[in-house]
């Protein structure tokens, strides 16, 4: 086991990717290297990613999209905690996502354990 790193990719940075992919690969190498980005939007020569911190592949993390961006929503990441405190509305409704779908898939284990 090792260690993970998550990326988003905006769709409309494509055409940058495929035209610059050894600045984005570098640049991912260089932000990885260094332990993520805790969920900043990282620039290279062809586009914008975002990128979570580094992981280890025994670590659980849970990632939530609202809106242009994903974050990161386990309890030990910093950025979760700063979130939580200066964004608290934006950080209930994310709670209030996820615990809509941990609803719902109890309700399927539910269905799928009596049939």
């Amino acid at each position: 086991m090792g260690n993970l790193v998550t990326l988003t990719l905006y769709m409309d940075d494509l055409d940058g990717l495929k035209q610059n992919p050894k600045d984005f690969a570098e640049s991912v190498y260089e932000n990885a290297s260094r332990g993520g980005r805790d969920g900043e939007q990282v620039h290279y020569k062809g586009g914008t990613y975002i990128m979570q911190n580094v992981v280890h592949s025994s670590t659980d993390a849970i990632y939530i999209s609202s809106g242009n961006t994903v974050c990161d929503m386990s309890s030990y990441s910093e950025k979760t905690k700063y979130r939580m405190k200066r964004f608290p509305e934006f950080f209930k409704s994310q709670l209030d996502t996820m615990k809509f779908h941990m609803k719902n898939f109890k309700e399927m284990m539910k269905k799928d354990k009596e049939s």
